[in-house]
């Protein structure tokens, strides 16, 4: 769901078939040619887009690793009668996970007698590894968990996880009232334990490589996730940020940012695009770098209130040479208009 509204598609323009189960939707989708896509976990996904001709993954909680969050739950009463129980069960999380890493190869049997699957099923499940790069999964360890529970600026936190499927979950008429996500956090638990973990680090955050996305550019489309546009006024011939020109700015730069946030393992890329209605008055390098101006202002003001890998992201100036498919009209006052805008792309890690 997320995904198509990143996309710009509404879920409501979407016929959607409810299967019982991850693998049945797979097996829907290979018997019946009708259905576009489906949504399934491995060994699924690998298999069919391996099989099946003509299809392909889209994304992966590889690339969109900060979307999908599996969080383990307690009713509030045990919580409230039993706090060192459940600071021992995180715990014993984190030394699980620490298991699984000093031994992929027993936790991967493990996990094969447990859920009956095929040993060489589960090694791949788990990754040589143990979820750290390789694997199905990536394993969460205390200084991750902190950074999503604790980190208010981590644009990929809970509050933000939560407030998007709380938002998507009441559109499709599932819930009815939201619960706000500070009814639903213990932060005391993972707060109690910092000291205990103060010498962990993140192992979710990938190497950007920064000539990765110049081969991107170049190979426009190439594994592309997704494209998202998104309209900032800038006041005419000037390239800089003014929430007082256009005051939805800083609700648009979030949304950025919470983009990037979501794809963690993903390169970003910011084109700046403009109107043709000055083509054949004005310079088409001044307007072209005009435009780059104006998409680099975006990535330096997310940059500077995320902290994001500054190789994650690259900046392109398309000038007028970029307009939309419906919007070529340079005298259309509403074309040029939905011109004027800044498009993000999303590109996946393994795309370089």
């Amino acid at each position: 769901m997320s995904l198509l509204i990143d996309a710009g598609i509404d879920p409501g323009d979407i016929d959607f078939k409810w299967a019982a189960d991850a693998p049945s939707a797979a097996k829907i989708f290979v018997q019946d040619p009708s259905y576009d896509a489906f949504v399934g976990w491995s060994p699924d996904i690998y298999n069919v887009s391996d099989k099946l001709k003509g299809s392909r993954l889209v994304v992966t909680t590889g690339t969109a690793n900060h979307l999908i969050a599996d969080v383990w739950a307690v009713r509030n009463d045990f919580y409230r009668d039993h706090p060192r129980e459940v600071a021992g069960l995180v715990q014993g999380i984190f030394e699980g996970v620490d298991a699984v890493r000093k031994d992929p190869k027993l936790a991967a049997k493990a996990l094969a007698m447990a859920f009956k699957l095929p040993e060489e099923d589960c090694v791949k499940m788990v990754g040589t590894d143990g979820g750290i790069v390789e694997g199905d999964a990536h394993l969460t360890n205390y200084r991750e968990n902190s950074k999503f529970f604790l980190d208010p600026f981590n644009p990929a936190n809970f509050e933000v996880v939560w407030n998007s499927a709380s938002t998507i979950y009441k559109s499709l008429g599932m819930i009815n009232p939201t619960v706000p996500a500070s009814k639903v956090k213990a932060s005391s638990v993972l707060a109690g334990l910092a000291d205990t973990y103060k010498d962990v680090r993140d192992l979710s955050q990938p190497t950007f490589k920064p000539d990765a996305l110049m081969k991107l550019s170049a190979e426009a489309g190439a594994g592309q996730v997704l494209t998202k546009a998104v309209m900032i006024s800038f006041e005419p011939n000037k390239s800089a940020l003014n929430a007082e020109y256009d005051n939805t700015i800083p609700a648009t730069l979030e949304e950025i940012g919470k983009l990037a946030g979501r794809f963690g393992n993903a390169y970003i890329i910011i084109e700046g695009n403009t109107d043709a209605s000055r083509k054949g008055i004005v310079p088409s390098d001044l307007v072209r770098q005009l435009s780059y101006d104006r998409a680099d202002a975006v990535r330096r003001a997310i940059m500077e209130k995320y902290k994001f890998d500054p190789n994650k992201f690259k900046v392109v100036g398309n000038g007028w040479d970029n307009p939309l498919p419906n919007c070529t009209d340079p005298s259309n006052a509403e074309h040029n208009k939905k011109n004027r805008r800044v498009e993000v792309k999303v590109f996946p890690l393994e795309s370089s």
